[in-house]
């Protein structure tokens, strides 16, 4: 049995203010020849997580990765095919959402220890009585154990 697709976007004029069709907006789910998912489907998510987008979305493109993922690679008479990129691509955007959902962000990091390249030695100190590795990274001007 086949689902219904519906999209308000495709209509010349019309806003997109309904969480399913933003939804729809966000997985790529716009071609009403190509449908990913059915109303049906995306509506039990969004019922499942209060009409949050995001958390939907996560959800959605977490089971079309899954979905994608029965697919393969391939090559024939010269062409190549890379269909599991898919796949992979759903599965970076629903990561990506469940992060914001919670919100996380990616923040760059730099080690800052006794041991790392990047510090200065004059902000590391040790003493004399102590094993040279066990340094510390001055911090405020008090020690702090790396």
């Amino acid at each position: 049995m086949a689902g219904t697709w519906t999209y308000a976007g495709t209509a010349a004029g019309s806003a997109i203010t309904s969480a399913r069709d933003k939804v729809r907006l966000a997985l790529g789910d716009t071609d009403a020849s190509a449908p990913l998912l059915y109303d049906e489907e995306l509506d039990v998510w969004l019922g499942t997580y209060s009409s949050d987008v995001d958390k939907t979305t996560a959800a959605a493109a977490q089971a079309l990765a899954t979905r994608f993922a029965r697919y393969y690679d391939f090559e024939t008479d010269g062409q190549k095919f890379a269909r599991a990129q898919m796949s992979k691509q759903y599965a970076e955007l629903a990561k990506s959402l469940k992060n914001k959902a919670v919100g996380l962000a990616a923040l760059d990091t730099v080690k800052k220890d006794g041991y790392s390249t990047d510090v200065e030695t004059s902000d590391v100190r040790s003493s004399a009585d102590v094993d040279v590795r066990q340094n510390f990274y001055v911090i405020g001007g008090a020690d702090a154990a790396p």
